[in-house]
């Protein structure tokens, strides 16, 4: 219908009825022939390995999920069969699809978000991974079985001790580095599981249900081990029961700020996932839906425990934000120049009731004294990391040389052991100890020293950077040795990229006088790696990655070529690797020495 057309019905005053749109409508046409073919190539695998069962998948125009019988005992499952997505209530009627069903589509239109979560996201070696070869389906059917039937938390039969160790590693692990939850809130949710607090308003009811599912799925996945196939079965039902915990972000009548942390605890649930595209997904969306509700913009006005509140949400998606951003080599959500909010800043102790610790043995008073000096003190690092970012693309090489001396004072100046053993108590270890301290001064050196794309490997910023990837790496595994740091998808992308950088600046000849420190930091990484990798299919990817590049880069010194299948097998690393996501520059880097193998 022309212009001409539409204005003379609206000078008719005649009705305009909106054109139904298919849901399908939305998807390039490739796109959904694609799933089509995946389809049916799933139902005659599945035929051909199950001749007695009739699977029961997606059809066109259906809502139903594959329901087919799996078995009465439940195999060890693994996170990333998983997709945990916002949805609405399952009792909700149909609505047009938002932002957070919105499926993540690369330039080729494939669905990034369903392939990356997928089981088959490796495959076997001889199996190379465009996307359209990758599963695009996001729930293992066992597991979309589980999640028919979950209805409540309280029938996942989670014992109080259970419970009580997920809440203790949440607040242990997690909380000191984003402190965005109301301790308080969290023990009354907990009283209200046990039975121990009435509650009749609707909506609160809603709200603890929901904090008490992502807080036990948090733990469980932090302390989730696969030798316990109770455990595991007992993990796959709480990600099963995340998937129904969806009311409270589509809630509109919950405030932002509650919304904002609901959105927050699914990032943090990403950040322990083994999956870059979800993670980047979830907390872009995140970051948007604050700048949408104006977080980037509040005022410091007189303390309160809202204005307070909602300053630490805000820091903590600024944070992740920045982190996520610095390691991938992607833009940051929001400049600098549009935020206006005040950084956290409260470090005074204050008095909380944790009170699972009342069913954990050994953990004293349920009463804790918290300090979130230490969280105060990352948030400068994130800030000299963020103004990298949004400053290093816009510089001459003139310029970039007088702004990485001021960033290298300032780093140095926030690492310096004054003002670390400030912000920390001597005892801590893991994320709240000196060590954690001066591995994120490397990485903020390593940030800086990559934000400028110098081509020249000899030149002295080449030295720098390597001498930063070398103390990176080393600093992680010494931190990492303690035994108090969580399986972290984005740390563990970083420290591979870091060891990526020195073995391709050492086949470049570009040792500059740092041998020691090379191997050291080469060694350091494939530790690191080597241990991040137990019971992670995709981290065992990048280490193997890693491994058939240290094996190709020492070998380059002494001109002794890689056989045939292992050049192969080290072009199909970098490839898997690159398809799970790294920053660009890691990912020219990859291509490069797999194609000169």
């Amino acid at each position: 219908m022309g212009h001409s057309s539409v204005y003379g019905l609206i000078r008719g005053r005649v009705d305009c009825i909106p054109a139904t749109v298919d849901a399908v409508d939305i998807y390039e046409v490739s796109y959904v022939k694609s799933l089509q073919q995946r389809v049916a190539e799933l139902e005659a695998r599945f035929e051909s390995q199950n001749p007695e069962v009739t699977p029961t998948f997606i059809v066109e125009g259906e809502q139903q999920q594959s329901s087919y019988f799996i078995g009465d005992d439940l195999q060890p499952m693994d996170p990333m069969h998983w997709q945990c997505s916002f949805y609405p209530p399952t009792n909700q009627p149909p609505r047009p699809r938002d932002v957070f069903e919105q499926p993540f589509l690369d330039s080729s239109g494939i669905d990034l978000l369903a392939a990356h979560n997928s089981a088959d996201v490796i495959g076997p070696l001889e199996d190379s991974i465009p996307p359209h070869d990758q599963d695009c389906f996001g729930l293992d059917p066992a597991i979309q079985t589980l999640h028919k039937n979950v209805q409540t938390l309280q029938q996942l039969s989670i014992s109080n001790l259970d419970a009580a160790r997920f809440l203790h590693t949440y607040f242990d692990l997690i909380h000191p580095r984003y402190p965005f939850l109301d301790v308080d809130e969290c023990g009354n949710a907990y009283l209200y599981y046990k039975g121990m607090l009435v509650v009749t308003d609707e909506m609160q009811v809603s709200w603890y249900s929901f904090l008490l599912t992502l807080l036990c799925a948090i733990g469980s996945t932090i302390s989730h081990s696969t030798n316990s196939s109770r455990l595991s079965k007992q993990h796959g039902l709480l990600l099963a029961r995340v998937q129904d915990e969806r009311g409270v972000i589509s809630n509109h009548h919950a405030s932002p700020l509650v919304r904002l942390k609901a959105m927050l605890l699914h990032v943090i649930l990403a950040l322990h996932g083994e999956n870059t595209s979800r993670l980047v997904h979830l907390s872009g969306v995140t970051m948007r839906f604050a700048t949408l509700h104006g977080f980037h913009r509040l005022t410091a006005s007189e303390p309160s425990e809202e204005n307070n509140a909602k300053t630490k949400a805000w820091s903590c998606i600024y944070a992740l934000d920045r982190m996520i951003s610095g390691t991938l080599r992607i833009p940051v959500c929001i400049a600098e120049s549009f935020i206006t909010s005040p950084c956290y800043l409260d470090c005074s102790p204050y008095l909380c009731s944790m009170p699972w610790l009342s069913d954990y043995p050994s953990h004293g008073s349920v009463d804790q004294v918290l300090l979130e000096k230490t969280f105060t003190h990352m948030l400068r690092i994130r800030t000299i990391q963020s103004k990298v970012m949004c400053t290093a693309p816009t510089l001459t090489l003139d310029e970039a040389e007088l702004f990485i001396a001021n960033m290298e004072e300032e780093i140095n100046e926030w690492s310096d052991h004054s003002q670390i053993f400030t912000h920390i108590d001597p005892e801590n270890v893991g994320y709240l100890s000196s060590f954690w301290l001066q591995y994120m001064a490397c990485v903020g050196r390593v940030v800086l020293y990559s934000s400028f794309g110098e081509k020249d490997y000899e030149m002295p910023r080449a030295a720098r950077l390597l001498k930063a990837c070398c103390d990176t790496c080393t600093a992680f595994r010494t931190v990492q040795k303690g035994k108090q740091l969580v399986r972290s998808w984005i740390d563990m992308v970083f420290d591979f990229q870091a060891g990526i950088t020195i073995l391709y600046l050492k086949w470049r000849g570009s040792d500059l006088g740092l041998r020691q420190d090379i191997d050291r930091g080469i060694r350091s990484c494939t530790s690191t790696l080597a241990i991040l990798a137990e019971g992670a299919p995709n981290v065992e990817v990048f280490r193997d990655c890693f491994d058939a590049l240290a094996t190709f880069v020492g070998r380059s010194d002494s001109d002794d070529d890689l056989s045939g299948d292992a050049s192969e097998d080290l072009r199909i690393y970098c490839r898997k690797v690159i398809a799970l996501g790294v920053a660009p520059y890691i990912a020219t880097m990859l291509l490069e020495m797999s194609n000169a193998a």
